[in-house]
This record gives structure tokens, C-alpha cells and sequence, in this order.
């Protein structure tokens, strides 16, 4: 029975973590919140005619696009 529990509490950690740690949307092009996912915002970057999926700040991000243009 504690096996059996201990699994379950397994799984839905693995479960949760999974669906925070979501940030494959990074860097790319977005129009909202909702096009991004994991801790990603959809922003505007200086010197960039679109909004994209990057962590707050953008320059934290290792994808070129999150990067300010100057």
C-alpha cells in the first residue's frame, strides 16, 4: 500500500513539473500570453517589429530573438 502511494506521489510531481517547466514556445513569435507557455511572457524586444515568447527579463534567454537589437 505505501508503494502504491509513494508512486502516485511519484507521477504527479512528474506530472506538475512537466506542465511549469513548459518553455519549448521560446523565442518564437506570438500574439499572446497564451502562445507562449512555462514561464515564458509573449513582449515586445527593443528593436524588433514583433512580440515574442521569452522568459522576464528577455535577456536571460539564450534564444537571438528575446535579445535586443541595437
Amino acid at each position: 500500500m505505501t508503494r502504491t502511494i509513494a508512486w502516485i506521489l511519484i507521477a504527479m510531481a512528474t506530472t506538475f513539473a512537466a506542465c511549469g517547466a513548459d518553455d519549448s514556445n521560446e523565442g518564437k513569435a506570438c500574439s499572446s500570453a497564451n502562445d507562449c507557455g512555462g514561464n515564458l511572457t509573449c513582449q515586445p524586444i527593443q528593436g524588433r517589429n514583433q512580440d515574442y515568447c521569452c522568459p522576464t527579463p528577455a535577456n536571460e534567454s539564450k534564444q537571438s530573438t528575446c535579445q535586443a537589437v541595437q
